[in-house]
């Protein structure tokens, strides 16, 4: 049993937090775009904080109060540093929850939300690129698709692998494919899905990219997380294959426009969503340059792979908070 040295709970501290509307509200501009947390905001959570005093406070307020503050609402032509700075804005708001547990209950440790913090501080580190989250290659006269920084993809790769297994030794799961999930995604001509991830010279065909947005609309967030958390990295041409994972997909060459297959829908998912957050990657330009719903469906899915993928993230870490600070209060 812990000693408390004055009542406190997690949740009291959440809900506390409902009071910091101008907080809340300040994470985003008006336009959408995530911005970083100001020393302000940082002095009105601390104040909320400071003033906690437990009562029966229902634990529904811990997930509306952290998803009101971290939820992740990026646009198609939002720039990648915007990951990095919700990642950065995470950090802060559990470095505030640490420091208030370690200053409020004797013999406390945080060495669950010392591990998060260094997860999400690594990610804010890696996902910081200047170019938007959809980016096509229209820069190129080969129209092909650039593959991911490698180091990118793999810390991003290590530090989401590292909360997953935070949260299993808590007895939380995270979902995993179902059968239609399960389902390969195969690279036969450039108008199919993977032509827009990652197909190479010539470039991508008219409904590649619709068919990609279909298949991350398909897949859900727990899904795509179970995957990212077990991609490999790829050092080779993947042509001609068709049983690549959400890592290999992104950071293996293609020569051609129909670019390799996924071994799996939510491989494949996944795979937009890394690439969308990762540094260099760029999806494939189209033969065609009037292929313009295709380019929007391409920008849209990537910006909501990588919503699905942040949230699900946030949706984890609430979980785990939840759980270590059951632990604590018994």
């Amino acid at each position: 049993m812990k000693n408390f040295k004055k009542p406190l709970s997690v949740i009291a501290i959440m809900s506390m937090l409902t009071s910091c509307e101008l907080v809340a509200d300040s994470i985003s501009n008006q336009d959408g775009s995530t911005v970083a947390i100001t020393q302000e905001m940082k002095n009105q959570i601390q104040k909320a904080i400071q003033n906690i005093d437990i009562n029966n406070i229902s634990e529904n307020n811990i997930d509306e109060i952290l998803n009101k503050f971290t939820k992740v609402e990026l646009k198609p032509d939002s720039k990648r540093s915007e990951i990095s700075t919700h990642f950065n804005n995470l950090k802060e708001i559990l470095t505030i929850i640490k420091d208030t547990f370690n200053n409020k209950i004797d013999n406390n440790t945080t060495e669950t939300i010392d591990k998060i913090i260094a997860a999400v501080t690594k990610l804010s580190g890696t996902t910081n690129a200047n170019i938007s989250i959809g980016e096509i290659n229209s820069n190129s006269n080969t129209k092909a698709s650039i593959i991911s920084n490698t180091q990118s993809v793999q810390n991003i790769i290590n530090e989401i692998k590292k909360i997953v297994e935070i949260a299993q030794t808590f007895g939380i799961n995270i979902e995993k494919e179902n059968n239609n999930n399960n389902n390969p995604v195969n690279a036969t001509d450039n108008t199919k899905a993977p032509a827009a991830l990652n197909g190479g010279n010539g470039g991508a065909g008219t409904g590649a990219g619709t068919a990609l947005a279909k298949i991350v609309e398909e897949i859900n967030a727990s899904a795509m997380i179970d995957k990212i958390s077990k991609a490999q990295i790829a050092h080779n041409n993947i042509s001609n294959t068709n049983n690549n994972d959400a890592g290999q997909l992104i950071t293996g060459t293609t020569s051609d426009g129909k670019g390799a297959g996924a071994k799996s829908k939510a491989d494949f998912a996944a795979a937009v969503a890394l690439k969308a957050m990762s540094e260099k990657g760029k999806f494939t330009d189209y033969t065609n340059n009037n292929e313009n719903d295709d380019i929007q469906a391409v920008k849209q899915a990537a910006a909501e792979a990588v919503n699905k993928v942040l949230n699900g993230i946030n949706t984890i870490i609430i979980d785990i908070l939840k759980a270590e600070f059951k632990k604590i209060k018994n």
